[in-house]
């Protein structure tokens, strides 16, 4: 470990500036204190005083660390070795000397180095770690906070409107951590609402949790190569995504809803089964595999850990249950397909006939379960279900995740885990109407929707909006860390 010590060409001697902490803790504060004229050198050691580190600098004045392997708080003058520990966010505060009140989460620890964002003089530090310890899935699982079963209902959230001025009230929601949900073939869990406990680091990566598949595996979004701050981003120019591209070039077929469709690109429809027909590689697809080749595939580190065989619904079932403006007077065979006027099963889960967002009346109806998994459930070759049309194991989140995840049709959320401050892309097919093909996204309030309007008009699959790759990692993995942003889960070997 290695202090320094500060000499000041003011006339009033030295001074001592806290640098790191013995044997491996490194305290960078962040401050513009110190003028240009400070000068440092090397201090090998520095004595404790009952366990407190305590001395009269012009930062940090008193701090105190402690160790908790489960059973007490222990007096520690060192960092552990092992990298198992993280802050005790709930313990660990400062105390600046013109404020008597306790400052939280103003602390990090990484590489065996702590991290403190301290600009104020005479501020007192306690320093609380714990040891994080392994997790597997299964344990994550026994966190449930409760069971989500039928029609979800908004709290605090007025009916919206189908355009991108949205309701101004603020949607809140009653439920927040990890939900029971019916999934495919068994049962799913999916955080929901205002949770900060759901970031894995994966391929010098971060990304959040979506939910524990029904086969056990981990379904995570990307979420950038460095943390925000506060879990969220506030600058769009910097938020949680690869790249801002159209979901597909063309829009002006029924099968630009899919992920992949029938025929080439610019040729028209003639039926349903050739526009649903994995064929052709969506603009989306193809960049999405471009990513991972890149970044993911390169690496048997990264690659070997990451699920093939659970895949991506694309749902293209059609909705026949209802009639209402975007079906018109077209007939269920004459729908899906070229320029007919379509609307897909997940714009009935979502909206009324009337073209309303179901919130708090009807409630959203959203769903885990991909219908026709032989078409729409995309899979790698490798995979024993769905279409095996992947040449890579990654796609994007639904709609359905996405409303489970907290947010509503039509009306705002800011506050829920999802919501990036951003436009981007889902992978659920919505409606073709008026000659434009329409898939679900999440605006950049955290609401649902399924179009921009650009220049008063809507604009439908080309339009330019973030990717969040999706990814799959295996089940039975052991994981490190609390799933805070500071010390996200990782897996160990």
């Amino acid at each position: 470990m290695r202090f320094e010590k500060l000499n000041e060409s003011n006339g009033k001697g030295s001074k001592m500036f806290l640098c790191g902490l013995i044997l491996g803790v490194s305290l960078l504060i962040v401050s513009n204190l110190f003028l240009t004229k400070a000068k440092y050198k090397v201090v090998d050691s520095a004595k404790l005083v009952e366990s407190n580190i305590n001395y009269k600098i012009p930062d940090l004045n008193v701090i105190a660390m402690y160790k908790n392997d489960g059973a007490e708080d222990i007096p520690i003058d060192k960092i552990p070795t092992d990298n198992y520990y993280s802050i005790d966010d709930d313990k660990s505060y400062c105390i600046v000397k013109s404020n008597s009140e306790h400052l939280k989460g103003n602390m990090t620890i990484e590489n065996n180095k702590i991290n403190i964002n301290i600009t104020e003089k005479g501020t007192k530090c306690y320093i609380y770690l714990i040891k994080s310890s392994l997790k597997t899935l299964q344990n994550l699982r026994e966190e449930k906070d409760g069971v989500i079963a039928g029609a979800i209902h908004g709290t605090s959230c007025a009916n919206g409107t189908n355009n991108i001025e949205h309701n101004k009230e603020n949607c809140t929601l009653e439920e927040n951590g990890i939900y029971e949900v019916e999934g495919d073939g068994g049962k799913s869990y999916v955080y929901r609402g205002t949770v900060n406990n759901n970031w894995v680091k994966f391929a010098n990566m971060y990304w959040r949790i979506i939910r524990i598949n029904e086969d056990g595996t981990l379904r995570i979004i990307y979420s950038g190569t460095t943390p925000s701050k506060d879990g969220r981003w506030t600058d769009q120019d910097k938020a949680e995504a690869i790249s801002k591209e159209p979901f597909n070039i063309n829009n002006n077929d029924n099968k630009y809803v899919g992920f992949m469709y029938g025929g080439k690109d610019g040729e028209a429809s003639k039926s349903y089964e050739e526009a649903t027909k994995n064929e052709t590689n969506s603009n989306i697809l193809t960049k999405l595999i471009e990513w991972y080749n890149s970044n993911l595939g390169n690496n048997p580190d990264y690659y070997n850990l990451i699920d093939g065989n659970t895949g991506f619904c694309n749902d293209r079932e059609i909705n026949t249950n209802e009639i209402g403006w975007w079906q018109g007077e077209a007939t269920p065979k004459l729908r899906g397909y070229g320029t007919n006027t379509t609307s897909y099963a997940a714009f009935s889960r979502f909206l009324t006939p009337n073209n309303d967002w179901k919130t708090i009346e009807d409630g959203a109806t959203p769903t885990l379960k991909c219908k026709n998994k032989n078409r729409d459930l995309f899979t790698t070759k490798e995979s024993k279900q769905g279409n095996k049309a992947l040449p890579v194991p990654i796609g994007l989140i639904t709609a359905d995740e996405a409303i489970y995840a907290g947010s509503f049709g039509g009306a705002k959320n800011w506050g829920y885990w999802l919501n990036i401050n951003n436009h981007y892309w889902s992978i659920s097919s919505s409606t073709f109407g008026e000659n434009k093909a329409y898939v679900f996204l999440i605006y950049n309030d955290g609401s649902l929707g399924n179009a921009i309007i650009e220049e008063n008009r809507y604009t439908g699959v080309n339009n330019l909006l973030a990717i969040r790759p999706v990814i799959n990692l295996k089940a039975n993995l052991n994981f490190t860390g609390n799933g805070l942003v500071n010390t996200p889960y990782e897996i160990s070997e």
